[in-house]
């Protein structure tokens, strides 16, 4: 919980020729680490479209960082951890929460500092950027997205977990411990953040407690009553998200 933590994040932006001042500037927050969302042209790294050359196209800037506990940050291995039972995501899962201060709480307010940083040291507009969580980014996304001061361009979560509500519930699961917040529940759940936030949201393959892809009728009964700017794709591949993705950066909204 301390202050001044540094993050180790990726910066992508187009050559000048695809540039544009009012271009859209993504902040990706992937739980496999940044190493893994951009190598060996892994689908979030489709997003930056950095192979393609057609001046028609939007060409987004984009911020990729390692988030606390993802990627370069993970941390070094503990006895603990090595038990049959335990896991660093366990351990300090079960601190952040013994400490009142769930670790998914701790990544939230890093995804809010990242966009203030954009914002106040680098002057980008809010309407310019779009977050965009996957896996237990996902809900860090939106928590941030509810949590700016300004609306963004726009919000996605891509195979998030669906609801903390699901997590609660299920006999089983299949998200890290780090995915249980504690005592959210009495206060807000993911589905009242996606009807709440004013500015597009997409919700891309949600995924139920173990992690599987909801069916259209059960994601949109636990998502329950959404807007016109909420796209809603349930079961879609990562090619199938990151043309939904492309089209919401582009100021487009897919049709459900």
């Amino acid at each position: 919980t301390a202050e001044g933590l540094d993050m180790p994040a990726t910066w992508l932006e187009p050559m000048p020729e695809y540039a544009r001042d009012d271009g859209p500037v993504l902040v990706l927050i992937d739980d496999a680490g940044r190493r893994a969302a951009l190598e060996s042209w892994n689908a979030p790294a489709r997003l930056s479209r950095m192979l393609e050359r057609d001046t028609d196209l939007v060409f987004p800037t984009m911020l990729v960082p390692d988030l606390p506990g993802w990627g370069d940050t993970t941390p070094a291995l503990v006895p603990y951890a090595m038990a049959g039972w335990g896991s660093m995501d366990r351990l300090t899962a079960y601190l952040s929460c013994t400490m009142g201060d769930g670790i998914l709480a701790i990544r939230t307010r890093c995804a809010v500092a990242i966009i203030d940083h954009l914002i106040q040291a680098r002057g980008i507009e809010p309407g310019r950027i779009v977050m965009i969580g996957r896996g237990l980014g996902g809900p860090v996304a939106l928590m941030a997205g509810a949590l700016c001061s300004h609306p963004l361009r726009a919000v996605a979560t891509w195979s998030g977990l669906v609801s903390f509500l699901s997590l609660a519930e299920a006999d089983e699961y299949d998200w890290p411990a780090a995915g249980f917040l504690p005592d959210v529940l009495a206060q807000f759940d993911l589905p009242d953040l996606v009807r709440g936030l004013d500015c597009p949201v997409a919700v891309l393959n949600p995924l139920d407690a173990m992690s599987r892809p909801l069916s259209a009728p059960a994601a949109e009964q636990a998502l329950g009553g959404v807007g016109e700017s909420v796209v809603i794709a349930a079961s879609c591949d990562d090619a199938d998200a990151v043309l939904r993705l492309q089209e919401l950066i582009g100021h487009h909204i897919v049709p459900r």
